[in-house]
This record gives structure tokens, sequence and C-alpha cells, in this order.
């Protein structure tokens, strides 16, 4: 997936990698983020989410000064959806 922000687009990719820079950042399991109705409330998580996924190099704090909620909101379900599918990362197939 890819997203504008002002004139630049970023890849997003969710995968075990972009999974754990999301969970140091908020410091707290994924699994929990996601339990936790408040925590999903949170515009810093909802900004990490975004944020974890970017494949180019830009710094959480360079990201927040670029990046307004409206945007992040109107991508977030399809990020949700990317980060439900990711979990399946890494699994073996048979």
């Amino acid at each position: 997936m890819t997203i504008k922000i002002q004139d630049k687009n970023y890849t997003l990719k969710y995968n075990n990698k972009s999974l754990f820079k999301i969970e140091k950042l908020i410091d707290r399991p994924i699994y929990e983020v996601f339990e936790d109705e408040n925590e999903l409330k949170k515009m810093k998580t909802v900004f990490a989410f975004v944020w974890g996924g970017i494949q180019e190099d830009i710094s959480f704090d360079e990201f927040s000064d670029i990046t307004n909620f409206k945007e992040i909101g109107d991508i977030l379900p399809d990020i949700m959806s990317l980060i439900n599918d990711s979990f399946s990362t890494g699994t073996k197939k048979k």
C-alpha cells in the first residue's frame, strides 16, 4: 500500500519487523493494544500504526510533523486490515 503525505509517497508494509517497531514505540504488546479500547483512541497509537509500516527512512517525530489526523483517519481501516493480515507473517506453510 502506498500513501501520500504532503507531496511525497510512502510505502507501507506490515510484517514482524514493523510490528516490533510499533510495540517499541508505544511500549506495549500489540495484542494488548488491540484489546484496549482506550489505547486505540490515543493519537500516538494511531500514528504509530501508520508510521510502523512505512518503509522509507523517517523518524516518528518527522512523520508526526508532516501528517495530520484527518489523513491518518481516512486510511486507518485499511491500515488495521494490513496489520491484522501481518499476524500470519512468518507462519510455517505446509
